[in-house]
């Protein structure tokens, strides 16, 4: 488990040798520095706002965020945050205790976006609106602000726009509705079958 402890202002105390490890630095760069840094942007706030409900009476709260470790590989991870006071009832820092959860949390995704999936397919009228509808519950369950379909069209050799989707707010892109091998980033995927970033 990944045990560290920090006060108010956010600065670690201290850290066990598996927190180290998963986060991939020395005790001695950690102690002191920010214990929030490696969340992910889109959690941060979510965990504050958890941690500020810690008092006497709710000593503890359990939280579960994603971690960007170095070569920005995205982690889950569950920690519990536990305020520590003295005999007097005075705060003296939060602890906090974390477990890797990964592999439950991409399990509980992978679920819900095959069920909102097929949902969205069987409920759709024509396969434009199954498209649209499709790539929303990707995008929703995955967290991504922008989906774009493609076919593929084995006679032309070239990838075919199929239907685009997006948040609120998000200005509307241009798409070409054609695209040749190895020329952009969806082609090359599609060559290499396999995930690139």
């Amino acid at each position: 488990e990944l045990v560290s402890r920090f006060r108010t202002d956010r600065a670690l105390t201290f850290v066990n040798e598996a927190f180290c490890r998963f986060f991939g630095r020395e005790r001695e760069e950690l102690i002191g520095a920010d214990f929030v840094p490696a969340f992910h942007p889109g959690d941060i706030d979510r965990v504050l706002e958890q941690i500020a409900l810690i008092s006497r009476e709710r000593r503890s709260i359990t939280v579960e965020n994603r971690i960007i470790r170095p070569e920005n590989d995205i982690r889950w991870v569950q920690w519990t945050f536990t305020g520590l006071y003295d005999e007097l009832g005075g705060f003296i820092e939060f602890q906090s205790v974390g477990r890797d959860i990964t592999e439950r949390k991409n399990a509980e995704i992978l679920l819900a976006l095959q069920y909102e999936a097929t949902r969205a397919l069987a409920e759709s009228s024509t396969v434009s609106e199954a498209n649209t509808r499709a790539l929303k519950a990707i995008c929703e369950n995955l967290g991504w602000d922008l989906g774009i379909l493609w076919k593929v069209d084995t006679t032309a050799e070239m990838l075919r726009f199929e239907g685009i989707w997006h948040v609120p707010g998000v200005e509307s892109i241009m798409v070409e509705h054609s695209l040749l091998p190895e020329v952009d980033l969806p082609s090359r995927v599609w060559k290499k079958k396999k995930p690139l970033w």
